[in-house]
């Protein structure tokens, strides 16, 4: 029977489950299963600190020191890889430079530059703060890109693009070919039609579609949308039957071969608004 006074613990380094003393454990102590693993976890940290300035570009003191190795990724920001009790670990080179010099991230902070050069390491350059500090300190320094339409950092199209699919639109092409056409989905050119993306765009083509500068629905317009299955002559015709007081719905609905229902939300300006 195991002795109270000793609780099994899982070694930091080796990982080998071991038993040993509570009271080392109160005192902080009793985290390795040996003294090996105690040295080994000592030097494995020293190597990995020598490997960390490997990579830096040392200057004076309040200069900027540069990570010199280039990220796989495309961040702009340096990135340290290591490996931590068998795991292999990947950090931003100034987020390990920050828990060398200054200590542990807090959940939710974020490391921030004071110099605004996101490869540099130099912890008197670092700072902590949370997403609102570090996107108003991003506004400040002018490094965050407003923009619509092509001045959009993710925009594929340009007013070209977008003015050629409104005219393609007009021409009754299909948004499947649209959206080949221009390598982009079918919901993107649908929001492009319905002027939900584009907005700019929208406004100066169709101002006829907008009540103060918003689009007058949400839907892909009349007979170019998707499942549209009738032309705009159909619900022309379909309002002057009405209007003339000489056929109701059904009849309406008969001759052109919609449904009641349709025809009832066609005549009261509950689809196809923009007619």
């Amino acid at each position: 029977m195991m002795n109270k006074s000793m609780s099994k613990v899982v070694c930091l380094y080796c990982d080998k489950l071991f038993y040993t003393p509570r009271a080392r454990i109160w005192q902080g102590k009793g985290i390795y299963c040996s003294k090996v693993c105690y040295v080994s976890h000592k030097v494995s940290r020293v190597e990995r600190i020598k490997h960390f300035w490997l990579h830096v570009s040392m200057r004076d003191e309040n200069e900027c020191w540069l990570w010199k190795t280039n990220s796989s990724s495309n961040s702009r920001y340096g990135k340290f890889s290591y490996t931590l009790y068998g795991v292999a670990i990947e950090k931003g080179a100034h987020v390990f430079s920050y828990m060398l010099h200054i200590g542990k991230v807090p959940r939710g902070k974020f490391v921030c530059h004071t110099c605004d050069v996101p490869k540099c390491v130099n912890p008197k350059h670092l700072f902590l703060g949370d997403a609102l500090s570090n996107m108003q300190d991003k506004v400040a320094k002018g490094r965050h890109k407003y923009g619509f339409g092509e001045s959009s950092g993710n925009n594929k199209l340009s007013d070209a693009d977008v003015l050629e699919i409104y005219r393609m639109n007009g021409m009754h092409v299909s948004i499947d070919r649209i959206a080949k056409r221009f390598n982009i989905s079918f919901g993107s050119v649908r929001r492009i039609l319905r002027g939900e993306t584009w907005k700019h765009l929208f406004r100066k083509t169709f101002p006829d579609l907008c009540l103060d500068g918003k689009p007058l629905n949400r839907r892909s317009i009349g007979d170019h949308g998707r499942n549209s299955k009738f032309l705009e002559e159909d619900v022309i015709r379909a309002r002057s039957l009405y209007e003339s007081g000489n056929y109701s719905q059904r009849e309406i609905a008969d001759i052109i071969g919609m449904s009641k229902s349709y025809v009832h939300q066609i005549v009261n300006h509950q689809l196809w608004t923009h007619i």
